[in-house]
């Protein structure tokens, strides 16, 4: 066996284990990149309108018919790859916080940010007129304008961030106090959510 001193912390370390520990990661992240590929293929074939795989490779190629090269390209395709982008994206920032924060349960909801997110979109579609309340439990909010309630939920999340990152920038603001002012936060902005949609059910029910 091969044993190594490691500077950094004065103890043997062997080298033989933490090999096959990067070993079994590698294989898990091979796993998971093929998965991806089989998925994306799976969602891209499955949808209302009938095309057999045949017909979604030979899309891809460029002699598919019509139908199928607008289904593929400009329906499926980018809802695949969108799918693929943002969750890449969840993955980052998870990992990110959890390693800034020092705690594997950190997520964008134990700072605040989701739910400054939710209160956000709830200011657009109350407040600015973007979602309209109907008297159906089935379609109870209708989305007027889906632009305006995604901008409106991004700036108040990042509001909340730069929030968190403020406090982070005073001396001796452990990640266990961030933990802590972000679940503060994230009640401050359930409770606007919930007075914003209190004050929206009465003015209907007095209309």
């Amino acid at each position: 066996m091969k044993y190594e001193w490691d500077a950094a912390a004065p103890e043997l370390v062997h080298m033989d284990t933490y090999h096959q520990y990067i070993a079994r990661k590698k294989l898990v992240l091979i796993a998971l990149l093929l998965l991806i590929v089989i998925m994306a293929l799976y969602s891209v074939n499955a949808g209302s309108t009938n095309l057999n795989p045949y017909q979604v490779i030979m899309a891809f190629l460029g002699q598919g018919s019509a139908v199928s090269d607008a289904v593929v390209w400009n329906i499926r395709l980018p809802r695949v790859i969108a799918a693929i982008i943002a969750g890449a994206g969840l993955a980052v920032a998870g990992c990110v916080m959890q390693n800034n924060l020092r705690n594997p349960l950190a997520s964008p909801s134990t700072l605040g940010i989701s739910n400054a997110a939710v209160f956000g979109a709830n200011i657009a579609i109350i407040i600015l007129g973007a979602g309209s309340i109907q008297s159906t439990n089935t379609d109870a909010v209708i989305i007027n304008n889906p632009y305006i309630v995604t901008l409106f939920a991004f700036i108040w999340s990042m509001v909340a961030a730069v929030v968190i990152l403020m406090l982070a920038g005073f001396r001796g603001f452990s990640p266990e106090a961030m933990v802590l002012a972000g679940v503060a936060l994230g009640s401050l902005f359930t409770a606007g959510t919930i007075i914003i949609q209190y004050f929206a059910q009465a003015r209907g029910r007095y209309r």
